[in-house]
């Protein structure tokens, strides 16, 4: 079975198992992105952006902010994107655990969903939430 800090390899790419909607067919991945081009854009980005309205109404902004950067061993600098986090009809069964992410990781994911519930489906968001309160 596996657990939020799990990683998961599927193809030529790592995810993080971080939650599943309950039905036993959509899960939740943050995908992890090795490429620094791609990562520095995103940080440039996300301390750049300047919303035109409303914090709660920007999803753009939401949606870049979507992202923690890794310091486990096996993924340092890499960064964990999670919007766009699920995935139906994926067989558990058949994936394999290849590593598993460090404590401050793991609490900088949390975080970082739990500040953007406007932006991500809201199972994840409650499956987060009931992590942090320890049910």
């Amino acid at each position: 079975m596996l657990k939020f800090d799990d990683v998961i390899k599927f193809g030529e790419f790592f995810f993080i198992y971080l939650a599943d909607k309950g039905d036993n067919y959509t899960y939740y991945f943050a995908k992890i992105i090795s490429d620094q081009d791609v990562i520095e854009r995103c940080v440039i980005k996300k301390k750049s952006y300047k919303p035109k309205h409303n914090i709660k109404q920007d999803t753009q902004l939401q949606i870049i902010s979507c992202f923690t950067i890794l310091t486990s061993d096996d993924f340092k600098d890499d960064m964990a994107f999670f919007a766009g986090a699920d995935a139906s009809g994926v067989d558990l069964a058949n994936l394999e655990i290849v590593s598993s992410i460090n404590i401050q990781d793991i609490e900088d994911l949390k975080t970082e969903i739990l500040a953007n519930p406007n932006v991500l489906p809201r199972p994840l968001v409650n499956a987060i939430k009931e992590l942090v309160d320890g049910k």
